[in-house]
């Protein structure tokens, strides 16, 4: 059985994650890992796309960032982050010290196996309203 297919013989749904760097070698990469994965990688090659395809994929929830990038990067990034994403799985890469806030960082090299199963993990951002409402309630 292939392992994106659901018992029922079903395609089983993919989860987007939005993947941002600025390396065009990085981000294929990890576009690739992640999409054999079972992922579907939504691709950025700024922080300023980066919006764009949040705005443009708004239940996806999903963002693995590299924190220094030519244009809004670094600590204003990360603040942009911070207002915008708030209910977002966020994970920073970095290879020098960083500080992420209240995000994940992995430092680079990555540890790509661990990065997965963190994404698997995310519930839909659907899922994570109807949590909120079963507790309000």
């Amino acid at each position: 059985m292939n392992p994106r297919t659901s018992p029922h013989g079903t395609e089983a749904p993919r989860h987007e994650v939005i993947i941002v760097d600025d390396d065009p070698d990085v981000l294929f990469s990890l576009a690739t890992r992640f999409s054999h994965a079972g992922f579907t990688p939504i691709l950025a090659n700024d922080a300023h796309h980066a919006l764009q395809r949040m705005a443009e994929h708004p239940n996806c929830r999903r963002l693995l960032t590299d924190y220094r990038m030519p244009g809004l990067a670094g600590a204003e990034w990360v603040e942009v982050l911070r207002q915008r994403c708030a209910d977002w799985s966020v994970v920073i890469m970095s290879a020098t010290d960083a500080d992420p806030g209240h995000f994940i960082i992995s430092p680079k090299p990555l540890d790509l196996e661990n990065l997965l199963q963190h994404f698997r993990r995310v519930k839909p951002a659907a899922c994570r309203a109807t949590q909120r409402l079963r507790r309000a309630g």
